[in-house]
């Protein structure tokens, strides 16, 4: 269960960082 939750948890952070990332590039465009 642990690495269950550890692996959905850097998932979402991994998502976040790269939806993070596609709206600065966005906004330097």
């Amino acid at each position: 269960m642990d690495l269950v939750y550890l692996g959905l948890t850097l998932g979402f952070t991994a998502l976040t960082l790269a939806f993070v990332r596609l709206c600065q590039h966005a906004e330097g465009k």
